[in-house]
């Protein structure tokens, strides 16, 4: 009958062992939102050893774009490349992200200026802490992005802009 026990306990703490080892790497990595056949998907990435996961580090990974294993798997960005983010403030469950005017430039319709907008609030929202973004271009609040007029006036939570 011991030697049952002692398996028991190996097989105990193997599992246990497993489920630190998943919330400690969970610690060290952001969750982004890139696109995958035409639906958003999360992506998680590495945190920088010695950063902390924060919404700002979230956004400088999420505006790298795709990885070159990423886009050979099929996710893709709508994000223009070259957009750098300048700023990102939380109050009262509202993150405010400004962005460089890059972001502007996203030369694409309405449905790709909801995705580029989507993959933000996305992103931003996996943070406990935010319920809605409020997307700025160079620290201003713009009403509307894009000559398709995508309205950003107010602070966007995931079922505004659901892909």
């Amino acid at each position: 009958m011991k030697p049952l026990w002692i398996i028991a306990i190996i097989i105990i703490c193997a599992v246990f062992g497993i489920m630190l080892s998943s919330i400690i790497s969970n610690q060290n990595q952001a969750t982004i939102y890139l696109f995958k056949d035409g639906s958003l998907a999360a992506v998680k990435r590495p945190v920088e050893k010695g950063s902390k996961k924060t919404p700002m580090v979230a956004l400088n990974l999420l505006l790298k774009g795709s990885t070159d294993k990423e886009k050979w798997d099929g996710y893709t960005t709508q994000i223009p490349e070259g957009v750098e983010i300048r700023d990102v403030s939380i109050s009262s469950g509202i993150a405010e992200a400004s962005f460089s005017r890059k972001l502007e430039q996203y030369g694409g319709g309405a449905t790709k200026v909801q995705g580029m907008i989507a993959q933000i609030v996305y992103t931003l929202t996996e943070f406990g802490n935010i319920k809605k973004v409020q997307v700025l271009v160079e620290g201003e609040k713009n009403l509307v992005l894009g000559g398709e007029g995508f309205i950003i006036d107010s602070p966007m939570g995931r079922e505004d802009v659901r892909f």
